[in-house]
């Protein structure tokens, strides 16, 4: 495999001030569901462009935590969004983004999964993973995956949450729709409703996204 650069800089929706890592979407993706597997942007995308494909099937082969830290003190980077594709795999890669954020305590790390739920272990490691101060870990959902835990230990990312929610959920939750879908915001380095620290602990908003 050939040996580049982790990170890539935001595009128009991320913004110039957060920097994503990506792996193969789908494959790396145990908890997906068919729902979001039908959907997924990211696998379209990367079928689509074979460049990208390249890249993240690259980044899966050569990703260590060295040369992440690394990369993010050279960088220096404001966010990052772990994941534009892909998603928590092993409990290995989960102990070595532990290890990254908390090297990198200057930087703010966000990341969506359906990791959650596969397995013991999994729920275990991505639990620590969102407990760090600088780390915001969403639960993303949709009408084949609720988490009835979720308000416990995580904020949530839901798909269009107020079509398949009860009422009495939606009633007890703030469901905000993703400003940047809906031209709110102009990008999600403007929004911050994902990954801002000083909503961390806001387990009772919803973020929820419009399939697209």
């Amino acid at each position: 495999m050939v040996k580049m650069g982790l990170l890539v800089r935001g595009n128009s929706k991320l913004g110039k001030d957060i920097w994503s890592f990506s792996l193969p979407a789908i494959d790396t993706c145990p908890g997906s569901t068919s729902l979001c597997r039908k959907i997924c942007y990211a696998a379209r995308y990367q079928k689509r462009f074979k460049n990208t494909l390249v890249k993240y099937e690259n980044n899966l082969q050569v990703f260590n935590k060295e040369d992440m830290i690394k990369e993010i003190f050279d960088i220096s980077p404001k966010v990052v969004r772990i994941h534009v594709a892909g998603d928590f795999y092993s409990v290995d890669y989960i102990n070595d983004w532990i290890d990254i954020i908390k090297a990198c305590s200057h930087v703010t790390f966000y990341a969506y999964t359906r990791s959650y739920g596969v397995d013991p272990e999994l729920n275990r490691e991505l639990k620590r993973l969102s407990a760090l101060d600088n780390m915001t870990l969403l639960l993303s959902t949709d009408k084949e995956k609720n988490h009835p835990d979720i308000s416990k230990s995580f904020r949530e990312a839901a798909i269009d949450a107020p079509s398949w929610r009860g009422p009495q959920f939606l009633s007890s939750q703030k469901i905000i729709t993703c400003p940047e879908q809906t031209g709110k915001a102009a990008s999600c380095s403007k929004c911050k409703l994902c990954f801002s620290t000083k909503l961390k602990n806001r387990k009772d908003i919803v973020i929820n996204f419009l399939e697209h």
